[in-house]
């Protein structure tokens, strides 16, 4: 698998960013129209960055940064995608938790970022925020290799360990845009 690094030296793994080699860097090379997703409606690469830095744009606004958690409450499928991806251009640390019921949310701190259920007077929406973000959008973080980038079912993994898987959710979404194909995803 093809990945470009920011850094590389021979003493060390160095630095990189999962969500730039997902998709900047498609962009980048004059890929920006060509399909990323299909699901609902099929996606541009370009127009999944342009989401993706645009959520976050909103994590970054509610303090998120290299090593800080992300907790995801959301079923397999397009947003979900968007939440890992913008968490690893800032370089969180994404937590995949099984949604309860029909709510999907985005937990981060205090805040609680919900996509579908019942909004609470303390819920933040996840459309609103994702307009608001692509006022600021966020830049890809410089990553170590070996910082934690993913958990799930109680396991930590680096981002190199992220890499290194093929199959099962988020991977396979992960692996496909690596390579610069079209993830089929549900809604």
């Amino acid at each position: 698998m093809q990945i470009d690094w920011i850094h590389r030296s021979d003493d060390g793994p160095g630095t990189f960013n999962l969500c730039f080699n997902a998709l900047d860097r498609h962009v980048i090379h004059g890929r920006a129209d060509e399909p990323a997703v299909v699901a609902d409606r099929p996606t541009s690469y370009a127009r999944l960055l342009e989401e993706v830095a645009a959520f976050g744009g909103v994590l970054r606004a509610f303090g998120v940064g290299l090593g800080d958690n992300v907790v995801a409450r959301l079923p397999p499928g397009r947003d979900a995608l968007v939440a890992f991806l913008a968490s690893a251009r800032l370089g969180a640390v994404h937590v995949l938790e099984a949604p309860e019921g029909e709510e999907a949310t985005v937990v981060v701190g205090d805040a609680v970022i919900r996509r579908s259920g019942e909004l609470s007077p303390d819920d933040l929406d996840w459309e609103v925020l994702l307009r608001a973000g692509r006022t600021d959008p966020a830049p890809c973080a410089e990553v170590p290799a070996g910082a934690p980038a993913l958990v799930t079912d109680g396991r930590t993994l680096s981002a190199t360990d992220v890499l290194e898987r093929s199959t099962g959710w988020p991977y396979a979404a992960l692996a496909t845009l690596l390579a610069g194909g079209t993830v089929e995803l549900g809604a």
